[in-house]
């Protein structure tokens, strides 16, 4: 579902802001959800088909330059919450969930939003060329989110894939994910790494799997026996 602000409303071609829900805890008493504002930007590409390798470029503004040109804008985008217990009693207020520090002087990509617990929100903000990546983990059990940054990523000589949000135990405090680690000979391989302490400002982290191969997926956690 996709809520236009301005533009055209009900078209999915001709907005220029829009607000996308993305995600809702297990109580279902927060919704947290993202803003995107496309006002500032001349052309959007989208795939039509998988069958095709080309994008389509549609205009969404009258005055627009080349559409591959470099150094264009990329849309703004915000990350939001609301309590739906609030919203119900006429109160709505938004809560942003800001994006850390580090990522203030450059454009930025909200890559993936999750609810580990009914009060912890988790994010994973990229710089513009994805070489760096910041994972997020915030408490908004108040108006005023608490945000911790318990990891931070990057690659000298490639992009970084974090476009899927990790695996959180039941209370939030650990996740499982895949990131490169090098291994005896100096080569990086991804494989699974466990984050601790995730909430403490202190996390700890240990790889699980190590050897010249890679892991694709988590396909599972077995939180109760400790099996991958």
């Amino acid at each position: 579902m996709t809520i236009p602000f301005y533009g055209y409303p009900g078209s999915l071609t001709f907005q220029y802001t829009s607000a996308i829900p993305i995600h809702y805890p297990k109580s279902i008493e927060l919704l947290c959800f993202f803003f995107i504002d496309t006002r500032t930007i001349f052309f959007v590409h989208y795939f039509a088909t998988l069958l095709s390798i080309y994008a389509m470029s549609i205009r969404l503004h009258k005055k627009s330059i080349f559409p591959f040109q470099s150094g264009t804008t990329n849309p703004t985008v915000k990350l939001f919450c609301v309590d739906l217990d609030m919203v119900v009693q006429g109160n709505v207020t938004l809560v942003e969930i800001e994006h850390p520090s580090e990522l203030s002087t450059s454009e930025r990509i909200l890559s993936a939003v999750d609810f580990p617990t009914d009060s912890l929100v988790y994010a994973t903000w990229m710089n513009r060329v994805q070489n760096k990546a910041y994972f997020q983990l915030c408490d908004v059990d108040s108006l005023l989110p608490n945000c911790t940054t318990t990891l931070s990523y990057s690659e000298r000589n490639g992009w970084v894939e974090q476009f899927e949000a990790p695996i959180f135990s039941e209370d939030g405090t650990s996740f499982l994910l895949i990131l490169p680690q090098i291994q005896k000979n100096g080569s990086n391989w991804r494989h699974i790494v466990l984050i601790t302490n995730a909430t403490s400002g202190r996390p700890v982290s240990t790889a699980l799997t190590s050897g010249y191969f890679v892991v694709t997926e988590i396909v599972s956690w077995d939180r109760e026996d400790s099996y991958l």
